[in-house]
């Protein structure tokens, strides 16, 4: 899920590459009070080349929303100077972001 991933839950490792949380009893699943509230729409634009109006398949939607996130915290965060060149954006890491940003 890209909005758990862009929120900072990541698999972490140790220094012998061992997954340090190995079971979801160790890993922060998100829940619906951390997922903000989705409106949803749908957009249909069958292609032309073939007869069932069909496009490449594959998990092209999981790259985007990590960038949306992202660009929608730099905005939030504009007025401090906040400028997101990567990932994943903890809670730490987005309070790092603001103490270190160059103000506006």
């Amino acid at each position: 899920m890209a909005s758990n991933s862009q929120a900072g839950r990541l698999m972490p490792y140790s220094r012998t590459v061992l997954p340090t949380s190995p079971t979801y009893m160790d890993y922060l699943v998100p829940t619906s009070s951390e997922i903000p509230d989705l409106d949803m729409d749908e957009i249909f634009t069958p292609s032309p080349m073939n007869d069932l109006g069909v496009k490449g398949l594959g998990e092209g939607g999981a790259i985007a929303p990590q960038a949306v996130l992202a660009g929608a915290v730099e905005d939030a965060l504009r007025p401090f100077g906040v400028v997101v060149r990567r990932g994943p954006l903890s809670p730490s890491r987005v309070r790092e972001l603001i103490r270190t940003a160059d103000r506006i």
